[in-house]
C-alpha cells in the first residue's frame, strides 16, 4: 500500500545526512516519516530487482576510460522526488546508509549486497558506484560511500550532538521545532 514519505529532491540517500548528524530520531514524527523514507527506497529497489540502493554519485566508466567522466545527480526514487529522476542504471553503497540508522540489520544486508558486486570493493574498500548489469564500476574514493557507511554502522553522531546539544541548552528547542514542523506537515496519521 501507500507509504508516506517526505519527498526529496533527487530521493538520493544523502538527503538523509540529517538523520546521521542530528537527533531528528528523538521526535516519534520525525522517526516514523524517516523509517517510511527508508522502507520506500528499499521497496522501490525490490520492484525494480536492482542489486542495490539508488543515489546521486559518480559516474561508471569501462576500464579503458579510466576515470569517469560525470557526476549524476539524477539518480535516485522517481515519484518520490521533486526533480526528474533520468539515470536508472546506477547504484551506490553509500545509498544503504540511512537504511542502517532506521534498520541496521536490513541496512547492513543491502549494503553487503552491493560490496558483493564485480569490482565493488578494491584495496582501499567499496567503490563509489556499480552499474546494475555489473560490468562497469565507478573507481574512486568519495566520502559519501566511506564515511557515511562507516558512521551510520556505530549509530551515527547523533549522541555527541544531541549531548551538545543539551549543554547548550537547545535540546529542547531542537525536539519542539522539529516536531512542529514535521507535525504541520504531516498531521498524526501516516501511511505505510
Amino acid at each position: 500500500g501507500p507509504i508516506t514519505v517526505q519527498r526529496g529532491w533527487w530521493f538520493s540517500a544523502h538527503e538523509q545526512w540529517k538523520f546521521m548528524a542530528l537527533p531528528y530520531q528523538d521526535v516519534d514524527i520525525c522517526r516514523r516519516v524517516f523509517y517510511n523514507c527508508e522502507r520506500a527506497r528499499a521497496r522501490y529497489s525490490v520492484e525494480n530487482n536492482l542489486p542495490g540502493m539508488r543515489a546521486s554519485c559518480t559516474d561508471v566508466c569501462t576500464r579503458a576510460q579510466g576515470v569517469p567522466a560525470d557526476y549524476v545527480s539524477a539518480s535516485g526514487v522517481p515519484g518520490i522526488s521533486f526533480e526528474n529522476v533520468t539515470r536508472f542504471d546506477l547504484f551506490t553503497p553509500y545509498g544503504s546508509f540511512p537504511l542502517m540508522l532506521a534498520n541496521q540489520t536490513m541496512g547492513l544486508i543491502w549494503y553487503h549486497n552491493m560490496l558483493n558486486g564485480s569490482l565493488m570493493q578494491g584495496p582501499f574498500g567499496s567503490t563509489e558506484a556499480g552499474n546494475i548489469n555489473g560490468s562497469m564500476i565507478s573507481p574512486i574514493l568519495t566520502w559519501d560511500t566511506k564515511i557515511t557507511n562507516a558512521i551510520s554502522m556505530l549509530g551515527g553522531t547523533v549522541d555527541i550532538v544531541r549531548e551538545g546539544l543539551k549543554q547548550d541548552g537547545l535540546y529542547d528547542r531542537f525536539v519542539y521545532i522539529a516536531n512542529k514542523i514535521y507535525s504541520t506537515t504531516f498531521g498524526d496519521t501516516l501511511n505505510g
